[in-house]
């Protein structure tokens, strides 16, 4: 059995040791767990359904591969490993600041073996948004609206404790119950303020990212800014709440003709009954200019003064 070890005291060490660039581990074991089933695959990993052999309390684990390749003797060596660390350490990281979110899954550690890291949350039993939608349709105004003021809840913290998401989508929104969701995978989140400029990275789901940040995909001389585009694909869920289906999709071959057709295509679908509350906000946050988007706490606000519940 792989020796394995764990975070220690999450929320006071985690900072520190992703800014002193020291190992993240300390002694534990991902013997405590059984691994039951695969709750999700990505690029670097799996997501699995595992039981505590101690507590009996059911979570789920994000288990990366950290990058062991084999050289010429057959011996395992290490490569950028320590980029993998730092990332799955400022996934850990973010998470921990917003632990105490009603709407952000809630860590719970962080193991590593030689070969494998694993960052172990609380686990939600009604699957994703993306499933729920496809298998039994839109919701109606009142309960869409209802699920995505928790999102944007969970947006607004975020945002002022300086973390963009920019992987938000309906596939990463879990439903601990039928109206209480789960803002998950931060795999992709950064820590950024306004004074820190545009950035480059761009990750994650075409038909849900902004035009800024498909016209960036490949092309150095672009820039976006993260809080804007988060405000765009929570727009996109919004409208996926309310249609079942996404305003776009397609391939990203022609970069402009892509961002054109994800701003003028969402104007045709919503249903007609869509109060004109919603259609203003839906066209607000799907804006192309980035400038022209409201801040998640003005939608926020704007929630609030149409009276929307933020809870279930």
């Amino acid at each position: 059995m792989e020796k394995s070890s764990s975070l220690g005291s999450l929320a006071k060490n985690i900072y520190r040791e992703v800014k002193e660039k020291r190992s993240l581990f300390h002694p534990s074991g991902v013997d405590c767990y059984s691994f039951r089933r695969i709750l999700n695959t990505g690029s670097v990993g799996k997501v699995k359904f595992a039981i505590n052999n101690v507590s009996g309390e059911s979570v789920a684990i994000k288990v990366i591969r950290s990058v062991k390749r084999k050289n010429e003797k057959g011996e395992f060596y290490t490569r950028k490993l320590m980029t993998r660390k730092q990332r799955v350490a400022n996934e850990a990281k973010c998470l921990s600041m917003c632990r105490d979110h009603p709407n952000v899954v809630t860590i719970k550690d962080c193991l590593s073996t030689p070969r494998k890291l694993y960052i172990v949350t609380e686990v939600a039993d009604g699957g994703d948004l993306f499933d729920r939608v496809a298998k039994s349709g839109a919701y109606p105004e009142d309960r869409a609206l209802n699920l995505f003021a928790q999102l944007m809840s969970a947006m607004a913290l975020m945002h002022t404790k300086g973390i963009a998401h920019l992987d938000v989508k309906p596939e990463n929104l879990l439903l601990k119950s039928p109206n209480h969701i789960l803002l998950c995978d931060f795999g992709m989140a950064t820590n950024w303020s306004p004074a820190d400029g545009t950035i480059g990275n761009v990750a994650g789901t075409v038909r849900c990212l902004a035009p800024e940040q498909i016209k960036r995909q490949g092309k150095t001389e672009f820039g976006y800014l993260p809080f804007p585009a988060d405000i765009y694909s929570c727009g996109i869920v919004l409208f996926f709440l309310l249609t079942g289906n996404f305003p776009f999709e397609g391939s990203t071959e022609d970069q402009d003709t892509l961002s054109n057709t994800i701003l003028a295509s969402f104007q045709w679908d919503l249903p007609q009954d869509t109060s004109p509350q919603v259609k203003s906000l839906v066209m607000s946050m799907l804006a192309f200019d980035p400038q022209d988007r409201p801040t998640a706490n003005e939608v926020v606000d704007r929630l609030g003064e149409m009276g929307v519940k933020f809870s279930e």
